[in-house]
């Protein structure tokens, strides 16, 4: 591994979570997280886009209620499960689609190869904009798709 992805540090907060009823409505794995976790969470996938094959586990918060009411399944009542750990990984050169985002909870994985990077860096850009409720992946074979939710307030 480069010392990048060794020396990087989280910061902010992410949340990331699925549905454990209702799979076929929202199913999939949810995220969203504030300002300075979503720069932290680009700054780490640039740096994993340049040593495919090296991994970085983040720190997890489950989702808030009014994170929860962002997406507002069944009124942010739904019933959830949520990791404390996601492991991140850039798929090595080779495996050009790449999308493997099972549902095990500890920790939650994601692999992906350069070929999904582009929509999962909009998709976190998005996020401090307000925006969100669309989802990126490859779903089908034990995986899952990955929604993307504003944070309560933003723009």
């Amino acid at each position: 591994m480069d010392d990048g992805v060794f020396s990087w540090k989280q910061e902010g907060v992410l949340s990331l979570w699925r549905y454990t009823e209702f799979r076929n409505k929202f199913g999939g794995w949810h995220l969203t997280g504030n300002d300075a976790g979503v720069e932290s969470l680009l700054s780490l996938l640039r740096l994993l886009a340049g040593d495919p094959g090296a991994y970085r586990t983040v720190t997890v918060t489950p989702p808030s209620a009014s994170i929860l009411r962002v997406p507002n399944y069944q009124q942010g009542d739904a019933l959830w499960a949520a990791p404390s750990k996601w492991r991140l990984q850039c798929a090595p050169s080779g495996n050009a689609d790449t999308w493997k985002f099972p549902l095990e909870l500890e920790p939650a994985a994601l692999t992906i190869s350069e070929a999904y990077l582009p929509a999962l860096i909009a998709g976190l850009d998005g996020i401090p904009k307000g925006e969100g409720d669309f989802c990126i992946g490859r779903p089908g074979q034990g995986n899952l798709a990955l929604w993307f939710w504003w944070w309560p307030g933003a723009a």
